[in-house]
């Protein structure tokens, strides 16, 4: 779960808006990935989709508090620029983190890291999911957890990803404030 605190003051009206008038649904979304990462209990997490450090923030937590774990995230600063990720820095401080930003998964075939976990949020639109799943399996991680997977693109992707896998878990979130529907899934490599 994510507290007031971890909230960039300078987040965009809709994620300001989302958090004061829908926080039970932020708190499941958050909390699916903090629970994805205590089931694991990832030493390495590698997150595609940095943005503001929310997800990368949840799944330490759930991998361990404070500062267990090695933390690496990649963004291409698309969404909110340098002064999210540099809060994204800050909350992820108590880990061993690094961020690289401006950094497009799109333009390589390796991350050259090592995980335990790796979180895929980056862009929804197809191709972009199928190619970051496959950058996830390149590396020596064991579990992917796999974001906004009502999304077409996010579906088409994994439809078309070959890597032999089982589901661990799938989280089906639902706001009745906003209607917004989320759907994340756990995947065990094997």
């Amino acid at each position: 779960m994510l507290l007031n605190e971890d909230i960039w003051p300078g987040e965009t009206p809709w994620y300001t808006m989302k958090f004061e008038t829908d926080r039970d649904y932020m708190d499941r979304f958050y909390g699916a990935k903090q629970e994805a990462a205590g089931l694991v209990k990832p030493r390495r997490v590698v997150e595609i989709g940095v943005r503001c450090g929310y997800g990368g923030l949840a799944l330490m937590r759930g991998a361990g508090w404070p500062g267990v774990g090695i933390y690496v995230g990649f963004d291409t600063l698309d969404e909110v620029g340098e002064l999210g990720i540099e809060w994204a820095r800050r909350i992820l401080a108590p880990w061993s983190s690094t961020i690289f930003a401006p950094f497009d998964t799109q333009s390589v075939d390796d991350l050259l890291v090592e995980a335990d976990f790796v979180h895929v949020d980056g862009s929804h639109e197809y191709p972009c999911p199928l190619h970051d799943l496959q950058l996830a399996a390149r590396t020596t991680a064991k579990h992917i957890l796999i974001d906004d997977m009502n999304m077409s693109g996010v579906q088409r992707s994994y439809r078309e990803w070959t890597v032999p896998h089982k589901v661990v878990k799938e989280w089906d979130l639902h706001s009745k404030e906003s209607g917004i529907t989320q759907k994340q899934v756990l995947l065990e490599l094997t």
